[in-house]
């Protein structure tokens, strides 16, 4: 079942680590049954389980050619919670594979998503709005904008404070 296979999945990441070959072979698996379910919703939730596991392996080109399995329109068709989950993880995949400024079109994307729905699309342990805004205040640096990167850097830890969740002050500070 759809609960299952995400329960199956986060015991494996809970116990063996993001790393580990267990994980990598569960989230395979809950990957494909998602596939198999045609469940767009499933198959974003099971991509941002195992997006952190690919991260590990710096394997972002993978992450992305999953998130890519999701149309456009598709998106759009997403609850908020799971299309910030979406938006969040391509953009810091995007982020890291060098191309800044559609990760900022994607990281700009959750800033609209209402509290309660960024706040229940954790990525990495973290708020994702406070995660996407740490990733854009790097992008802004990037693009050679340091008071743009400084502000939205103080206005992410600020909320991640506001929140007082550890791992989202953490990804602010990172």
């Amino acid at each position: 079942t759809r609960i299952g296979l995400l329960q199956k999945l986060s015991a494996a990441l809970l116990q063996d680590g993001y790393s580990s070959l267990e994980a990598f072979e569960a989230g395979e698996s809950a990957l494909q049954a998602a596939i198999e379910s045609g469940d767009r919703e499933l198959y974003v939730r099971v991509c941002a389980s195992n997006a952190p596991t690919h991260f590990a392996r710096q394997d972002f080109d993978r992450v992305e050619r999953e998130l890519a399995y999701v149309s456009s329109a598709q998106i759009g068709e997403l609850s908020p919670i799971v299309r910030a989950q979406y938006y969040s993880i391509r953009g810091i995949c995007r982020f890291h594979v060098g191309h800044i400024t559609d990760a900022c079109k994607d990281l700009s994307a959750i800033l609209d998503v209402k509290d309660d729905a960024r706040r229940d699309s954790s990525f990495g342990g973290g708020d994702s709005r406070c995660s996407s805004m740490s990733y854009l205040s790097r992008s802004q640096l990037i693009f050679g904008l340091p008071i743009t990167a400084r502000n939205l850097a103080h206005e992410a830890l600020n909320r991640a404070r506001a929140i007082n969740h550890p791992y989202s002050i953490a990804w602010c500070l990172v």
